[in-house]
């Protein structure tokens, strides 16, 4: 039993239905695509907020004050000055307690805050 070539082509080309030039759609597929997957943090307890408000606060207040400490610090260099008391401690005495005396806080001994040094002459040239 043989069977004809062309008679074959016909028969499963009949079959085959014939897509029309304007309207080719790629095959639909029926594959299911699942979304990915999300892993979200579990909301914070309220132990852990306030946890975390009391560092912010923290960070706030170390901020505030390390800039109090550099205005103070300004401050301080402009109208002071360091002296040592008689028994060698270093006492910053304020530009405006020249030539009074006073007690060093540490160690009690009394002290005089010496006055602004007066301007050396210039010497005057030879003639």
């Amino acid at each position: 039993m043989s069977i004809d070539p062309d008679a074959f082509r016909q028969m499963f080309a009949a079959s085959e239905p014939q897509a029309s030039p304007e309207s080719e759609e790629p095959p639909m597929r029926e594959e299911f695509i699942e979304p990915p997957i999300r892993f979200e943090e579990p909301p914070l307890s309220p132990q852990e907020i306030d946890a975390a408000a009391a560092d912010e606060l923290l960070k706030i207040a170390a901020a505030d004050e390390q800039a109090l400490q550099k205005l103070r610090k300004e401050q301080r260099s402009k109208d002071t000055f360091v002296i040592t008391c008689p028994k060698g401690c270093q006492i910053r005495v304020k530009e405006s307690h020249r030539g009074r005396s006073g007690k060093c806080p540490r160690c009690q001994s009394e002290f005089i805050v010496p006055k602004k040094p007066s301007p050396k002459p210039s010497p005057k040239p030879p003639e």
